[in-house]
């Protein structure tokens, strides 16, 4: 408006008064601070030098909401949808550099004197502790392959060091800049990341941003995968089951049986899964992520709909014990289901809940559970021809045989057979093939 700051700044302070004294407010105006006035800011420059002295003041480079158009900072609440609220032009991020104080140097001292604020509420203690936000853990180094160089990382839990899996960077590290040069989508997102608030509100919208990969080769986003699969994919509790996997090639044929069923699988194969899975149960209603081996697909996505089994109960009765004499080893648990006569006869699953604990553990974060074995269901399949057979054979050698012959196809499919009994697999398939 080409008017000098102080006359425009003093002009609008005392338009507000007069407003307040029309609305009938009554304020003691002798007490009145004006913070632009040079006999106020003294004291804070003052306070600041005072700082800056004792090593507590310091100045370092930050990442800002930078107007492009105002050529000035934006505050976070100023950035409205990726724009200046004022000049309606799109935020960049931009380095520059910036004073900062070091109150982590009295974070100690602070949570101890909240301590005695007893008329303080507890909601509000609490809210300080967080801003606080001290935390005791350790500083630690990894050497980068074909390098000299380390990457630092802090954590509060050092003692499960060794279950980590992965280390996450900033699209602002160092290191993310080197690897932006040679790699365009790295780039690509570094810039895309650049433009983003730094609001939480806004970073928590994000999600709407991450691709989802099926293993079919398409990407979707949450909500456009959700809208994709709602018809196909909704049990009879009205609840949305998202399928996935996590190795394509070992879980194959559990993959083409949910594909030819008009399922769609997620590939999932990221050692952090696990993490990303739980947070996404948490936070969405009606919304459950199962493994495609982690049982049957009708008890995956159950719906209304039963299929009838050509066993009856008592049949049912007497081929269970059959089997199980067969099936020796630990870990394996029978279990007689009506299902579609085109699934294997046996089909070998790994139950979602004892997978996801063992996984933990595997990661560092279940050493109190102790060594988890596993466990698998070995689902007999009552309308395959194949377990038909079985039931009706006479000779017990030759049940036997092809309950062995069933049980390893169903360990073909989850990767199980080796050494020895992939051997044996082999030899007994040859001599029924003559």
């Amino acid at each position: 408006n080409r008017t000098l700051p102080s006359r425009w700044t003093y002009s609008n302070i005392e338009s507000m008064k007069l407003q307040l004294t029309q609305m009938g407010l009554s304020y003691d105006w002798d007490r009145e601070l004006t913070t632009c006035n040079p006999d106020y800011y003294k004291f804070e420059q003052k306070m600041f030098l005072d700082f800056f002295k004792a090593g507590i003041a310091y100045k370092k480079e930050t990442l800002v909401n930078w107007d492009p158009i105002e050529q000035t900072v934006l505050a976070n609440e100023q950035v409205v949808d990726g724009k200046g609220w004022r000049s309606g032009a799109d935020v960049e991020k931009k380095k520059m550099k910036g004073w900062f104080l070091k109150i982590s140097d009295f974070a100690e001292e602070l949570l101890q004197e909240l301590k005695t604020l007893d008329k303080w509420p507890d909601r509000v203690k609490t809210m300080q502790n967080n801003w606080i936000g001290r935390s005791n853990g350790a500083t630690i180094n990894f050497k980068i392959n074909n390098s000299d160089e380390n990457i630092e990382i802090y954590t509060t839990r050092p003692d499960t060091i060794f279950g980590a899996t992965f280390i996450a960077i900033s699209p602002l590290h160092p290191l993310a800049s080197k690897i932006a040069e040679s790699d365009q989508e790295a780039s690509d997102f570094i810039k895309f990341c650049q433009k983003q608030s730094t609001k939480e509100a806004d970073i928590e919208k994000a999600e709407k941003f991450a691709l989802y990969p099926t293993t079919e080769g398409e990407f979707f986003t949450f909500e456009e995968l959700t809208e994709a699969i709602k018809d196909q994919h909704t049990d009879k509790d009205d609840k949305l089951v998202i399928l996935y996997a996590s190795n394509e090639e070992e879980q194959h044929s559990y993959i083409e049986q949910a594909k030819n069923k008009g399922y769609k699988v997620l590939l999932l194969d990221s050692p952090i899964i696990g993490h990303l899975i739980q947070k996404l149960e948490g936070s969405k209603e009606n919304i459950s992520f199962a493994r495609v081996d982690g049982d049957t697909l009708e008890n995956l996505i159950k719906k209304e709909e039963s299929t009838g089994s050509k066993l009856s109960d008592e049949e049912k009765e007497t081929l269970k014990p059959m089997i199980e004499s067969v099936v020796t080893q630990s870990g394996y648990t029978v279990q007689m289901e009506a299902m579609d006569s085109k699934t294997l006869p046996f089909v070998l699953t790994q139950p979602e809940f004892m997978r996801r604990m063992k996984e933990m553990q595997q990661t560092g974060g279940g050493g109190m559970m102790g060594n988890m074995p596993d466990m698998f269901n070995l689902v007999v399949n009552t309308n395959h021809e194949l377990v038909g057979q079985i039931l009706n054979t006479k000779t017990a050698k030759k049940r036997e045989r092809l309950i062995l012959q069933a049980l390893d196809l169903a360990k073909l499919s989850q990767n199980q057979l080796k050494g020895e009994a992939l051997t044996q697999f082999i030899q007994r398939s040859v001599d029924m093939i003559k």
